[in-house]
């Protein structure tokens, strides 16, 4: 549990010494109680088994006196809870060693950071709880105990109960119209058939009724897709070089590039490629309308007119994507991968000569400077 120390008068012993007590913890030991007494007040019971008296000694190397004392859980447990019950039942052990011993205490409770001082605790002898008195008929004769081989009388968890069968209700006025008309049918039907029969009856009634509710919570769903969505796409670029980069890697590197290095370094790729992700397979290319202009892109599934009020899984793709370089439209070359349910769009981009004339007038200086030369 934890060590509480506290220093104390000896007789015959001019100095003083300290006692150590280590509060331990078994659940041999009764739990914590409260009793009234004359006065009707609540007093707490606390019961303790105290050990041996033994010479240790503590962290700077004096002698002192340890005892252990034992606890239930529960006072230890409460002890590193609350501070105020620690102090107390500390206190509460050493009054028990103080009526043995006859110490004197000559100062308060310290509580150094140990759990025990010492190896371990010795053995201790608790008082057994007093047993339960048996009950014996007056002037009968000890029964002897049942050997191996004697078969036990059954408990009252083995013995068989018999079950006893409950009567069937009265019938209605109902089940006997329905019976006599059953009877009609099948001669000689029982009311136990005829109550099984309408049982499943219900039953499949109500497993209809469930799957139809399902099935119209279904497509009141379906209704909520909406006929056209935009589609997840994705741009890249072709270098003259023959690379194949993303647009924001293309873009990163040619202005990186440009501004790092004084170089004619050509600001637009040769051809873009334009990759449409489709939400189902598409039948063929007349299935899909592609248009473009110089700058814009406009790709779209067509929809028949009885689709718009029918239930759907998946939205049609119609995308109107703005293209970031001009293109040449009429050598656009349109692929259709049904495996992966996409449309390459690849189309060359117009190039344009640039002027770089700027960049002879410029004379590097230092890094942040430029200087333009007459």
């Amino acid at each position: 549990g934890f060590v509480a120390k506290i220093p104390c008068e000896l007789q015959g012993v001019d100095q003083d010494i300290s006692v150590v007590l280590n509060l331990c913890q078994s659940i041999h030991v009764d739990a914590p109680s409260e009793t009234p007494d004359h006065t009707g007040q609540m007093r707490v019971r606390l019961p303790l088994s105290c050990g041996p008296l033994r010479e240790e000694k503590d962290g700077a190397g004096n002698q002192c006196v340890a005892f252990d004392v034992v606890f239930h859980p529960e006072v230890i447990t409460r002890c590193q809870k609350e501070t105020g019950f620690k102090e107390t039942v500390a206190s509460f052990a050493f009054q028990n060693i103080q009526r043995k011993f006859k110490v004197q205490p000559s100062g308060k409770f310290k509580f150094p950071r140990l759990r025990y001082m010492g190896i371990r605790p010795a053995k201790q002898r608790i008082r057994k709880r007093p047993a339960s008195r048996k009950v014996e008929e007056i002037g009968g004769t000890k029964s002897p105990l049942p050997s191996s081989g004697d078969k036990l009388p059954p408990t009252m968890f083995q013995a068989k109960i018999p079950k006893v069968k409950a009567e069937p209700p009265p019938m209605t006025k109902q089940e006997a119209k329905l019976l006599e008309d059953f009877r009609k049918h099948v001669p000689g039907l029982k009311r136990e058939e005829m109550r099984n029969a309408l049982l499943m009856y219900q039953k499949t009634q109500e497993e209809e009724k469930k799957k139809a509710e399902m099935e119209k919570k279904i497509l009141e769903e379906k209704k909520k897709i909406p006929l056209f969505s935009a589609p997840k796409y994705s741009i890249f670029c072709f270098t003259q070089s023959g690379a194949k980069l993303s647009l924001i890697n293309f873009l990163g590197r040619v202005y990186v590039r440009a501004a790092s290095e004084n170089q004619d370094v050509p600001k637009r790729p040769v051809s873009l490629v334009v990759y449409v992700h489709l939400q189902q397979v598409p039948e063929g290319k007349d299935d899909i309308e592609i248009s473009m202009s110089k700058d814009r892109l406009w790709v779209s599934e067509k929809a028949d007119p009885g689709e718009e009020n029918a239930p759907r899984i998946h939205s049609k793709c119609r995308l109107n994507l703005a293209l970031p370089f001009p293109i040449d439209s009429s050598a656009a070359d349109v692929k259709i991968a049904r495996s992966k349910r996409r449309i390459s769009i690849r189309v060359p981009v117009v190039q344009v000569k640039e002027d770089v004339s700027w960049r002879k007038k410029l004379k590097f200086r230092n890094p942040y400077v430029f200087k333009f030369v007459s």
